[in-house]
C-alpha cells in the first residue's frame, strides 16, 4: 500500500494498493484529520466529552515521527 502525502494528512486523500499484480487507487472520503482533532479536542474542553487518545499515545505517536524522519534521512526536529 502507497499512502500519498502521509506526512500532511490534509493533501490528496488517496491510496495505492498493489495486491496479487493488481494496482488500484482509492480515494478516501472526509475531511483533514486536523478537523477531526480539533473538533474532539474542544468537545473535551467545552463539554468534557472523552479524551479519545491518552497523554501515553502521544509520546509513541512522537517515537514513531522520529523513527520515520531518520528513515528518511533527516534528523528529527529538535534533536541533532
Amino acid at each position: 500500500m502507497r499512502v500519498t502525502n502521509f506526512a500532511v494528512a490534509k493533501v490528496f486523500h488517496r491510496l495505492a494498493v498493489t495486491s496479487d499484480g493488481r494496482r488500484r487507487r482509492e480515494r478516501v472520503p472526509g475531511e483533514w484529520s486536523y478537523a477531526y482533532q480539533l473538533r474532539a479536542f474542544a468537545a473535551a474542553v467545552r463539554n468534557g466529552a472523552p479524551v479519545l487518545t491518552p497523554a501515553a499515545d502521544a509520546v509513541v505517536t512522537m517515537g514513531l515521527l522520529d523513527d520515520i524522519y531518520r528513515a528518511a534521512g533527516p534528523s528529527p526536529r529538535g534533536l541533532s
